[in-house]
């Protein structure tokens, strides 16, 4: 074994480079098709990020932010939504509020989100937790991951349908055809917990406030019961 081949060796985990992304490193390789493929398992200790933001418009807040948006949520084979995020709770409520901007642009229960904060391993990169920045820069990215992994379920489900994409509706976790409300399918049931390896030229027209109705809605904060007991410790606090 050469030199040369030792190295490749050594560095076979490590994500493509910046001028091919993973999408494209596995379709030349045969490996992707036009559905959904497993890449790894959930757990292991990998950037879930396709490529990188280059043009970006807050500087470094959002320039290393993956566009993939297999990094910011996942879908279980029982209906369950994972939401992933780097950014951190301190009582400020992102525990609750990004759930819900997941949900209201996913069109899944709010109740079917949990969440992920801060987990280096498995959450996509941020630039950090400070300057009330969560809502108007990750909330952004977060609804535009949404939004695209909506729009590719409802390609999947016109699939399975044998319909126009413009007949699939989505609703609580669920894609239907509006001509034939009988045929539906559960966002789990079209991804089977896999990563979803298909993506959208353009991300689709995010909702309109007056089409919300899980943002802007009371909900008890999920951590409510730690922070009335003083149980809750934030980083905040050191």
């Amino acid at each position: 074994m050469s030199p040369k081949d030792t190295e490749d060796k050594s560095h076979n985990d490590s994500p493509p480079s910046q001028g091919v992304n993973r999408r494209e490193f596995l379709r030349r390789l045969g490996i992707t098709g036009g559905g959904i493929v497993v890449f790894s398992p959930f757990g292991t200790k990998t950037s879930w990020a396709q490529r990188r933001r280059t043009h970006s418009r807050s500087g470094f807040l959002s320039a290393n932010v993956p566009t993939d948006f297999n990094a910011f949520l996942r879908i279980s084979a029982d209906n369950r939504v994972t939401c992933l995020t780097g950014k951190i709770e301190m009582g400020q409520g992102v525990i609750t509020s990004l759930p819900q901007m997941l949900a209201e642009e996913l069109d899944v229960p709010y109740e079917s989100v949990d969440i992920i904060l801060g987990d280096t391993d498995l959450c996509p990169w941020d630039a950090g937790t400070f300057g009330s920045l969560t809502t108007p820069y990750f909330g952004t990215f977060l609804r535009e991951a949404a939004a695209e992994a909506k729009g590719v379920l409802k390609e999947l489900a016109a699939e399975r349908f044998n319909c126009p994409v413009s007949q699939v509706k989505t609703k609580d976790g669920t894609a239907f055809n509006k001509k034939n409300p009988s045929a539906k399918v559960s966002y789990g049931e079209l991804t089977q917990g896999k990563i979803i390896e298909r993506h959208l030229d353009e991300i689709p027209l995010l909702k309109k406030p007056d089409q919300f109705t899980i943002v802007g809605t009371p909900r008890l904060s999920r951590d409510v019961e730690d922070k009335v007991t003083g149980r809750a410790k934030y980083a905040g606090d050191i």
